[in-house]
């Protein structure tokens, strides 16, 4: 299909209605390849993850928003939160061709993080090189806006947060901080932190600022992907409010290595700590 459509883009490139009008023909295959290929796959090389060629679909998102736009098409879905076009568009990550990679490692716990793509954690690995979170795609065609660790600003998953450009403020041996201007107002900073040589205690501290004129709602939302094996096997430890430790059993009596949905309310709220909302 795609080799056809460029045949005929080019057997009417003289003629601007009838160029169009292929364009308008061809958006619906355009707009699979992206939705199959939102995520690009990339490769490590020397501190860096390098897009693989061929897997370029930030361009092929701004040929569509192009078409589309000329076309007066202002919506790609029947329903859902993504259904108008700028949603869509806005919900696709930002790939660059390569991103570079900050590590962090005390002998006992490796981390690497992404600031370019949300400033989230890659990778979390023990000294014998076991991945701790869940890494998409293979060795040579990873996959790093998927899995790890990411957070958002606003409860809803994927709100702004997860895939823009953070910058590097601060480095030290152990610890990286992080600062990202979001497009709901939002100033985010992150800090990750390892605990001293030896320790596998890894800490993370994020902060909302509303650098907007108006009020904004927020709610630090975070989403990690854990390498579990078999989930028949594995347990969540949860220290609850009260000080008190409670295990979670994360196996589904139907299907003991399906996934398991869990929510807590009440007094099995993990422990945390309430903020009030100050000026700035």
């Amino acid at each position: 299909s795609v080799a056809l459509f460029d045949q005929a883009e080019e057997a009417v490139k003289d003629d601007a209605t009838l160029l169009h009008r292929v364009q308008v023909a061809r958006l619906p295959i355009m707009y699979t390849q992206i939705a199959l290929g939102t995520s690009a796959s990339f490769a490590q090389e020397d501190g860096k993850l390098v897009q693989r060629q061929g897997d370029d679909t930030t361009s092929l998102a701004e040929r569509f928003e192009k078409i589309a736009r000329a076309e007066g098409v202002t919506r790609v879905r029947e329903g859902g939160p993504l259904r108008t076009l700028d949603a869509w568009l806005d919900s696709l990550p930002k790939q660059a061709k390569d991103v570079t990679l900050e590590t962090l490692d005390n002998g006992a716990l490796k981390v690497t993080l992404i600031p370019q793509m949300g400033g989230r954690i890659w990778r979390l690995q023990l000294a014998d090189g076991r991945d701790l979170l869940k890494m998409h795609g293979e060795e040579g065609a990873w996959i790093p806006d998927a899995g790890g660790y990411e957070e958002y600003s606003e409860s809803g998953y994927r709100s702004p947060g997860w895939s823009e450009k953070y910058r590097v403020t601060a480095k030290t041996a152990d610890s990286v901080t992080m600062v990202a201007q979001l497009k709901n107002g939002l100033e985010v900073t992150r800090k990750v932190s390892l605990h001293g040589e030896g320790s596998r205690d890894i800490s993370i501290e994020t902060t909302l600022k509303n650098r907007a004129s108006s009020t904004k709602t927020a709610a630090i939302r975070v989403h990690p992907e854990f390498a579990v094996a078999d989930t028949a096997k594995a347990k969540v430890s949860l220290r609850q409010a009260g000080g008190a430790t409670s295990w979670v059993n994360l196996a589904n009596p139907a299907d003991p290595k399906a996934e398991k949905e869990r929510w807590f309310r009440g007094a099995e709220m993990p422990l945390g700590q309430s903020v009030q909302p100050g000026p700035g």
